[in-house]
């Protein structure tokens, strides 16, 4: 940003403006540190797991340019680290990243140029015209249990109860497992005689509200705990 000020890109105002409402240190324009800043805000509205999904981003960064700073982000740029990514392997099954792990890496960073945006740090984000479905790869197509086989599921005996019922819970109410295995009673609401969740996603930091079916609550604690 200093950079972009001192050859006239952005006014000079505006860093000032940036470096004394502490928006923005002597070393916060580059993208890595720009990510983490990101990541911290996200992390202050509820978004815990951002933060470790962030880190992975700035580990593949780091590896591919260490020194690249906010305003030098560009699409060529983009298509660069994407082509960098697809030699990667993930640590534990030695294999390609998928299609789908490299657009959440890119789109990490789109988030964090628009966050930038949004403190004025930057004055545009180069990465909205980019053409995002050419890393979307091939949508799947979603597979679900039928009501017989969910049937089946409840009729056979399973050597952990705890875990057949927060299988089956989570089949009833349509949550994923790391919301149902950080459910407390607290996010348990009745009112009316009707009964529903309030819980903050894991995987999106969106607050939902959950209506919950006689099924979904016969699979629940008999017992109030934590």
């Amino acid at each position: 940003l200093r950079y972009r000020a001192a050859v006239g890109i952005v006014p000079a105002a505006r860093l000032y403006r940036a470096l004394s409402e502490r928006k923005i240190s002597i070393r916060h324009d580059k993208i890595g540190i720009g990510l983490h800043e990101y990541a911290e805000s996200g992390e202050k509205k509820g978004r815990r797991a951002l933060v470790d999904h962030v880190h992975a981003v700035s580990v593949c960064l780091k590896a591919y340019n260490p020194r690249i700073r906010l305003y030098e982000v560009d699409k060529d740029f983009l298509q660069g680290f994407i082509e960098y990514l697809g030699t990667r392997m993930t640590r534990l099954t030695k294999k390609p990243l998928a299609k789908k792990t490299i657009s959440g890496y890119c789109g990490y960073i789109r988030a964090a140029l628009n966050y930038a945006v949004d403190l004025e740090i930057l004055g545009d984000n180069p990465l909205l015209s980019f053409d995002w479905a050419s890393i979307q790869g091939e949508r799947k197509k979603r597979e679900y249990l039928t009501i017989e086989e969910v049937q089946t599921l409840i009729d056979t005996p399973c050597r952990s109860p705890r875990v057949k019922t927060a299988f089956l819970f989570s089949c009833f109410c349509g949550l994923r497992y790391s919301d149902v295995k950080g459910l407390r009673w607290k996010d348990v609401i009745e009112e009316n005689g009707k009964t529903h969740l309030e819980l903050r996603q894991q995987k999106t930091g969106k607050v939902i509200y959950l209506p919950l079916s006689l099924q979904a609550q016969k699979f629940m604690p008999g017992e109030k705990g934590n």
